[in-house]
C-alpha cells in the first residue's frame, strides 16, 4: 500500500512539473530585443543627486535624473550620453545622439560625412529643471575638482554654397586648418569667452585656469598654445608655433 502511495505522489508530482513546463514558453530574439542595460551610473559628491544610461538592444538610449530621496522625480533626456555631473554638483553636462534611424537611412543612402547629422549638448540644472542644447558639437569638458564652467567644441561650419541666382559668385574656399570653434562659459551663463581655429584644450583641475591650443591655418607660424585665466579673462601666449 505505501509502495503504491509513493507511486501515486511521484506521479502527481511529474504531471505538476509537466504542466508547469507547457505554461512557460522559451525565450525569443524579440525578447532579447526589448532588454535593456543601465550603465554609466553616478551620484554627485553630496548624495543628493543620482544619473546614469539606459541603452536598449536596438534603438535609441536615453539617460535618467533624479533626487536621491525621490526617485520617482525623474526626468529623462532622450539620446543622451557621455554624461557627467559637475564639480559644484549643480548641473549635468553630456551629449544628445542623432536618432538611430535616421543615421542609419542616411547610410544606407550612402549620405556624404559633412552631411550626416551631428551630436549636440546639453546642460541640465537640476535646481530649476532648465534644460540648454547646442548644436553641432564635437565634444566638451568641465572641470574635475571645482568651478562652474563648460568648454565646447564646435563641429567645423559648413563651407558656404555658391549663390545660384549670382552666376559671378564662387563659394568660399575655407582656409586649411583642423582646428573650430570653441565656446567657454560659466554654467550660470554669466560669463563666456569665444576662440576660433582651437585643436586641443582643458581645465585645470582647480577651475582657475584654462589652456587651449590653436591649429596651424595654411603656415605653422600661426599656431600657438594659451592660458586663460578665468577667473580675470586674460589670455597669455604661452608657445607660438
Amino acid at each position: 500500500m505505501l509502495k503504491k502511495t509513493v507511486v501515486i505522489c511521484f506521479f502527481f508530482v511529474g504531471l505538476i512539473n509537466h504542466l508547469e513546463a507547457q505554461q512557460k514558453r522559451s525565450l525569443t530574439h524579440q525578447d532579447y530585443d526589448g532588454w535593456e542595460s543601465l550603465r554609466s551610473e553616478k551620484i554627485t559628491k553630496d548624495g543628493r543627486w543620482v544619473s546614469y544610461q539606459i541603452s536598449p538592444q536596438e534603438g535609441d538610449g536615453r539617460i535618467e535624473i533624479f533626487p536621491f530621496k525621490n526617485p520617482g522625480n525623474k526626468y529623462v533626456i532622450p539620446r543622451g550620453t557621455s554624461f557627467s555631473f559637475t564639480a559644484d554638483d549643480q548641473f549635468v553636462v553630456g551629449k544628445i545622439l542623432p536618432q538611430e534611424d535616421t543615421v542609419h537611412l542616411l547610410k544606407v543612402k550612402k549620405t556624404k560625412k559633412e552631411d550626416m547629422p551631428t551630436d549636440s549638448l546639453f546642460i541640465y540644472e537640476m535646481s530649476t529643471g532648465e534644460l540648454e542644447k547646442y548644436a553641432r558639437v564635437k565634444s566638451f569638458d568641465t572641470p574635475s575638482e571645482k568651478g562652474s564652467w563648460v568648454a565646447i567644441l564646435f563641429e567645423k561650419e559648413k563651407p558656404a554654397k555658391k549663390d545660384p541666382a549670382d552666376s559671378t559668385s564662387k563659394a568660399e574656399k575655407p582656409k586649411k586648418t583642423d582646428g573650430t570653434k570653441l565656446l567657454v562659459r560659466s554654467l550660470s551663463g554669466d560669463q563666456s569667452f569665444e576662440f576660433e581655429r582651437v585643436k586641443s584644450y582643458g581645465f585645470a583641475p582647480n577651475g582657475d585656469y584654462f589652456h587651449f591650443e590653436l591649429a596651424e591655418e595654411d603656415t605653422l607660424d600661426n599656431a600657438a598654445i594659451h592660458i586663460l585665466n578665468l577667473a580675470t579673462g586674460k589670455v597669455r601666449k604661452f608657445i607660438r608655433g
